[in-house]
């Protein structure tokens, strides 16, 4: 990669890597990583300690998989209850909780990489999902 740089026609993709690695080191990205897997158990436990929420996958590599669904709800007005709090909760730009299907049913996907995230944003992320959900 030393060949290539803004004076040739190709970027220097590596630069940004080598750059940060010199400044903030390896271990520092080790950390990172580690804490965005954290946060994913802890978004596990809070989702599991919330009523008519479930778990859809558990928590791996930094990604949760969670849905809304009290016992009178069809699957059919789960998925639609799901799919509506997950986009505006991302659309009020507070955090982005997308979703996918999962064993044929809308399921929230958070991933939780971002190493500046913290424990209270988790809180209050899922929080904010039930509020919504809850008042649809």
């Amino acid at each position: 990669f030393w060949e290539y740089g803004p004076e040739l026609t190709r970027p220097f993709r590596a630069l940004k890597l080598w750059m940060s690695l010199q400044v903030f080191g390896a271990d520092a990205f080790a950390a990172a990583i580690e804490r965005g897997f954290e946060l994913a158990e802890i978004a596990e436990r809070v989702v599991r300690n919330r009523s008519d929420w479930r778990v859809s996958s558990r928590a791996s590599m930094g990604v949760v998989t969670f849905r809304y669904q009290p016992a009178n709800m069809s699957d059919a007005e789960a998925d639609r209850s799901n799919r509506a709090a997950a986009r505006a909760l991302t659309d009020s730009g507070y955090a982005a909780v997308l979703t996918t299907r999962l064993r044929g049913r809308i399921v929230m996907r958070m991933c939780t990489l971002n190493p500046r995230t913290t424990n209270a944003d988790i809180a209050e992320t899922i929080a904010r999902l039930d509020a919504l959900i809850r008042a649809d």
